[in-house]
């Protein structure tokens, strides 16, 4: 670490477990014609928008009618975005990331390098969340204190590239978001024993990766100018009426700085190639 100027003073360590709020499913919601408050997209059934059914034109969704205001077996699909667990992974994560701090603060360091985080769903306990950061406090002996330390999930010697190339790490970024999906007609017959794509599935999780992204980036405009290193956790669920996915985005907020004063010209790493 010669050559960051930094050396470390310690390990440290942040953890939070927080309980994901009860989230009524969309399905019982739309019975009382009510529209989710986040993010959500509607799977109308094939049947009721062909003039040619005996359905056609029949059914709602929203408004007094509710979703479930249709002819049996052709109530439209919907993926909604479960705020509940977007509120519970942003406390989560922001616990443990301040804890984490806390304790190199406590050090008297200026940042943490190496930022690993970790995700764990409670066993058998599906409505806790876990988070888990643990990274090594380094000090600059030449730097007054830091009002905060900076974080970020970068080695040694990713730092050092970045400190040379005139960027400095701020803080370790994170986005999340969760879309279930609500099958309908179209879904539940193109699941119904036939090979193909199940677009609403499909999209539930290029939903969820889209969200926890623009997360991401909302997070981040604090901190820095960019994101790098930039990590992705997925998790997937199915059950017989719908599925989940839940999704987590990490990365390190950046901003430029001034270059690192390399305190050699010679090369940085070398490693010996002959045979002994």
């Amino acid at each position: 670490m010669r050559g960051t100027g930094f050396t470390p003073v310690g390990f440290v360590t942040g953890a939070s477990v927080w309980s994901v709020g009860f989230q009524w499913g969309q399905g019982w919601r739309g019975k009382v014609g009510e529209l989710p408050k986040g993010f959500y997209q509607l799977y109308p059934c094939p049947h009721i928008a062909d003039r040619s059914s005996p359905v056609a034109g029949l059914g709602r969704y929203g408004g007094r009618e509710g979703r479930w205001n249709t002819h049996e077996g052709h109530e439209p699909g919907i993926n909604w975005e479960h705020t509940k667990y977007q509120e519970a992974v942003i406390v989560a994560f922001g616990s443990a990331y301040k804890h984490m701090l806390d304790s190199a603060t406590a050090l008297r360091a200026h940042g943490v390098i190496d930022v690993r985080v970790e995700q764990r769903r409670g066993e058998g306990a599906g409505q806790l969340v876990e988070f888990s950061l643990t990274g090594t406090a380094v000090a600059h002996k030449s730097s007054p204190p830091l009002a905060v330390p900076f974080a970020a999930a970068v080695t040694v010697a990713e730092l050092l590239e970045l400190l040379a190339v005139g960027w400095a790490p701020a803080a370790v970024v994170m986005g999340g978001a969760a879309v279930e999906a609500e099958r309908g007609c179209a879904t539940r017959i193109a699941q119904a024993g036939m090979l193909g794509r199940l677009s609403q599935y499909s999209d539930a999780i290029d939903q969820a990766r889209s969200l926890a992204v623009e997360r991401l980036e909302d997070a981040s405009r604090g901190f820095g100018q960019s994101v790098l290193g930039c990590k992705i956790e997925e998790h997937f669920s199915s059950a017989l009426h719908g599925v989940g996915a839940e999704v987590v985005v990490t990365g390190t907020a950046v901003r430029q700085s001034k270059k690192l004063a390399m305190a050699s010209s010679g090369p940085r790493h070398v490693v010996k190639l002959g045979r002994r």
